[in-house]
């Protein structure tokens, strides 16, 4: 028997986070590999241009024994030694980071492309004093400009009249996580 004679046709509405309202056609019961566990696994099955081919719901990952932790952005899963954490979830793929570099967009206008920044032109730019942190959130600063501007996040600028200053918040798990303060640029910007 072919695959494709195994759908069974069935009509399911799935709504998407943006409210998309979807519908499947069929549904086919299929051995799913993971973790070095196997298990029959019930598919739907939509036709649509999506990044990714499959969807695994909470059935699946609670049959596997699958411990998911949205703090830790891993899952843990068992295997024959035991439970192992799947650490490629925790980094994009290469393909999904995209340059921030200018784009030619064919048919839209350079002046709708571009973003301006709609400050009021008659109030007078802050620049604020150097804070000064300790070495340990020095180094974790030093290590996330470094991170951004390998990716192409960030380039370095020389615009002393709008320099936002750099606040260092402690995550959770002990690691450091930096933040701008925009204080002084929202005064700046007139309200919606």
């Amino acid at each position: 028997m072919k695959l494709e004679d195994r759908i069974v046709p069935r009509c399911i509405t799935l709504t998407g986070f943006n409210n998309a309202i979807e519908q499947t056609f069929g549904e086919i019961a299929q051995p799913v590999l993971a973790g070095g566990i196997t298990l029959e696994t019930m598919i739907h099955i939509m036709d649509q241009d999506t990044t990714y081919n499959a969807i695994i719901g909470q059935p699946w990952i609670y049959a596997i024994k699958a411990i998911p932790s949205s703090l830790y952005q891993v899952i843990k899963f068992p295997t024959l030694r035991g439970y192992s954490a799947s650490e490629e979830s925790n980094s994009l793929p290469e393909n999904a980071i995209t340059s921030a570099k200018t784009v030619h967009m064919s048919g839209i206008p350079k002046e709708i492309s571009t973003h301006k920044l709609n400050a009021d032109p008659f109030y007078i730019p802050v620049r604020k004093v150097r804070r000064k942190f300790n070495s340990a959130i020095n180094d974790a600063v030093r290590e996330k400009v470094e991170k951004m501007l390998e990716n192409g996040s960030i380039r370095e600028l020389k615009y002393p009249q709008w320099v936002a200053n750099v606040i260092m918040v402690k995550k959770k798990n002990g690691k450091w996580r930096m933040c701008v303060d925009f204080t002084d640029l929202n005064k700046a910007r007139p309200k919606d």
